[in-house]
């Protein structure tokens, strides 16, 4: 299985922090890369394992276990950070829901 470093960095958490301070913005989400809030719902998601990295989004927990890797969930992505990421690293929510009842 191919994974690939998750980018975050400490801009990451100064920006969320300023969001989430701040009356001006009603955010309820932030990307998991930049720390910019995600305007309604998070249309975007990471599949993500302990490391930190990212692995294909359809990449079942299953699989992961016999790789020894464990999952951390779903993170969202912004609609710019997203394109730093391969196609097939990035999903949807309702994809993921299809995967996990396969």
């Amino acid at each position: 299985m191919k994974d690939i470093e998750f980018i975050q960095t400490e801009k990451c958490f100064e920006t969320q922090e300023k969001y989430e301070n701040s009356s001006k913005y009603k955010y309820k989400e932030f990307c998991s890369c930049c720390g910019r809030g995600i305007k309604g719902e998070p249309k975007f998601w990471l599949n993500t394992i302990e490391g930190p990295s990212v692995v294909p989004f359809n990449t079942t927990e299953e699989e992961m276990k016999k790789e020894g890797l464990y999952t951390q969930g779903l993170f969202p992505i912004g609609s710019e950070c997203k394109k730093r990421y391969p196609k097939e690293y990035v999903g949807t929510f309702p994809e993921y829901k299809s995967i996990k009842n396969e």
